[in-house]
């Protein structure tokens, strides 16, 4: 069932907040706009949503992270 189509599905309901909003509002809709075929729509309508929402938080902290860490390394620093 790893189809490309639902694995990039999946990856956008992990990483955007809007998409995956509108997945938990209407989750037969989305999944079927998203062009999946039954077994994947069935397998999307099964996600675990609390974990959805823990692991796409987890993923989007992580990704904050990250871009502090970058701002960080762009600081001019001067020897004192």
């Amino acid at each position: 069932m790893s189809s490309l189509r639902f694995e990039t599905f999946l990856a956008r309901l992990y990483s955007d907040r809007d998409y995956r909003r509108r997945f938990l509002d209407s989750p037969e809709a989305m999944a079927a706009s998203a062009g999946l075929d039954e077994q994947e729509q069935r397998a999307a309508l099964e996600i675990d949503k609390p974990g959805l929402l823990m692991a796409a938080r987890s993923y989007e902290l992580k990704r904050a992270g990250r871009r502090s860490r970058r701002s960080l390394l762009r600081l001019p620093w001067r020897a004192v």
